[in-house]
């Protein structure tokens, strides 16, 4: 039986670029996915690098540090990834989301970023046909875009030009163990041994993880999106809504899920407003989502509905809705809303790597760093609150 020095779990963007960073320093890798490449919230998504108003001071450093290997990106894994800058309208719409969006601009242009809060007149200028009902202002500022589905083939074609093998639809259900190490990951087609392990399965992970016995409490939105021919309408921007509801229900759903389990939480569904124009000229408009412990495969009929009258809510010229396509896919989150990202006691070579809110952003020196941590490297940052058993409750 084959033995290698790394098995990655999960083909989103954190396990394939940890397998890259890893295959690149001639490290044995395996790739394991239930499913085909990237099947989940990976290249589900809108294609947007955001800080999504994060300035706490390490995440907001790995993610300028992020920003600056998607930069060079294209010469590195040797095609264009589609990285480029967006601007970006957040409309606000009371005082208080007022209030807070300046003390996020202060922030980010004390730290040399494009941010500017502007009036509704000058929100009109910037975006002529948007329905300003309602809207005090905007944030105003520039971040950046890229092609999921590009960062995923860049990576994979590049791992396994480096040696990484890849096994495809081979579900991972379990472990063999001993002590303080894992053995081995038992897959519905046989077992794949070796020296070190890293989860990095998303919205999966809680599942995987109860096999050990150790509750992760990992769960997931539902979250829904669609693509549509444009309607007559044209974007000079991408724009969406500041305080989204979608962070609100997470934040509650978690509550709940604490409180009463994950398998009991009743349904909640929110509606929140993104929308930009792709590189086709089509509308890529999010998202409808909910709450609920069953994986839903398909687009729900209502959602479709809801998501075609927010476009048409926001820009009354938009025509009829032809939807090109749509997908709803599970996106994970965390309780506290800090990821996990380090070893798994007691199991001293198994690397958990999941529930980054802003796992886009953050995709490249997550792979560096998980790298590092795997090579027993020294890192420059204090990830004890990343910390998989701060929640220490193991069933």
């Amino acid at each position: 039986m084959k033995t290698y020095d790394v098995a990655v779990i999960g083909s989103g963007l954190v396990g394939l670029s940890t397998a890259y960073e890893l295959a690149k320093k001639g490290r044995k890798v395996a790739l394991i996915d239930s499913l085909g490449l990237s099947a989940g919230a990976s290249s589900a998504n809108t294609s947007l690098l955001l800080f999504e108003g994060v300035t706490r001071g390490m995440i907001f450093d790995l993610c300028v540090e992020s920003i600056e290997s998607y930069a060079n990106m294209a010469e590195e894994l040797g095609g264009d990834v589609g990285f480029e800058t967006a601007k970006m309208i957040c409309y606000i719409k009371n005082e208080e989301n007022f209030a807070e969006a300046r003390r996020m601009s202060d922030f980010y242009v004390e730290n040399g970023f494009e941010y500017d809060v502007v009036d509704d007149s000058t929100l009109h200028k910037l975006e002529p046909e948007l329905n300003m009902e309602g809207m005090l202002g905007a944030l105003y500022f520039t971040q950046w875009k890229m092609d999921p589905l590009r960062v995923v083939y860049a990576y994979f074609t590049r791992a396994r030009e480096y040696g990484m093998d890849w096994y495809p639809h081979n579900k991972a259900i379990g472990f063999r163990k001993n002590n303080e190490r894992i053995l081995g990951v038992i897959t519905e087609k046989g077992t794949i041994q070796a020296e070190q392990y890293v989860v990095a399965t998303g919205a999966w992970t809680r599942e995987l993880m109860l096999t050990l016995n150790i509750d992760i409490p990992e769960y997931y939105i539902q979250g829904a999106a669609l693509v549509a021919e444009r309607g007559g309408i044209s974007l000079n921007n991408v724009i969406y809504q500041f305080e989204p509801t979608r962070v609100r229900m997470e934040q509650r759903s978690g509550e709940l899920a604490m409180e009463l389990g994950w398998e009991n939480i009743p349904k909640l569904v929110a509606s929140e407003f993104v929308i930009l124009q792709d590189s086709h000229g089509n509308l890529v408009s999010a998202q409808s989502s909910m709450v609920t412990p069953e994986i839903v495969n398909a687009v729900p009929p209502e959602f479709l509905r809801d998501m075609a009258a927010n476009i048409k809510l926001h820009f009354p010229k938009f025509g009829v809705c032809k939807v090109i396509r749509s997908w709803i896919c599970p996106i994970p989150f965390v309780p506290d809303g800090k990821p996990f990202f380090g070893f798994v006691r007691p199991y001293n070579n198994l690397l958990l790597a999941s529930g980054f809110a802003s796992v886009l952003i953050m995709t490249p020196i997550l792979g560096k760093l998980a790298s590092s941590l795997l090579e027993g490297e020294r890192i420059s940052y204090d990830l004890s609150s990343f910390d998989p058993c701060r929640f220490e409750k193991v069933v």
